[in-house]
C-alpha cells in the first residue's frame, strides 16, 4: 500500500501506540513506586536496627565510631524504654577500642 512518496503504516498501529504509551507510563509508575518502597524499607530497617534490645552493643558501637553519645536522639525515635546505663557502658567500652592517637 503506497501513497505516492512512502509506505502507509497499517491500520493496527494507531490503536497500538496509544496503548503503548499507557503501557510505559505504567511501567514508570511501577518502576517508581518499587524504587521509593525499597528505600522505605532500608530506612525503617535502619532505624530498628538502632532499637534493638542490645543497647550495650548499640552504645559500644558509637564508642567505637568515637560518636558523642547518642542516648537522646534513641530515645526520641525508638519509642520504647531505652537502658541508658547498658548503652553508656557500652560506649565507654567501645572507645576503649578506638586506637590511641599519640597527638594530645
Amino acid at each position: 500500500m503506497e501513497d505516492g512518496g512512502g509506505s502507509r503504516r497499517p491500520e493496527s498501529f494507531s490503536i497500538l501506540h496509544p496503548l503503548s504509551s499507557i503501557l510505559i507510563f505504567v511501567n514508570i509508575k511501577m518502576k517508581t513506586s518499587l524504587t521509593i518502597l525499597t528505600l522505605l524499607s532500608v530506612l525503617v530497617a535502619g532505624c530498628a536496627a538502632d532499637c534493638g534490645p542490645d543497647w550495650y552493643a548499640i552504645g559500644a558501637r558509637d564508642g567505637r565510631l568515637g560518636a558523642d553519645s547518642q542516648i537522646e536522639r534513641y530515645a526520641g525515635r525508638c519509642g520504647g524504654p531505652v537502658d541508658s546505663a547498658r548503652y553508656a557502658e557500652g560506649r565507654e567500652a567501645g572507645l576503649a577500642m578506638r586506637p590511641r592517637t599519640p597527638y594530645p
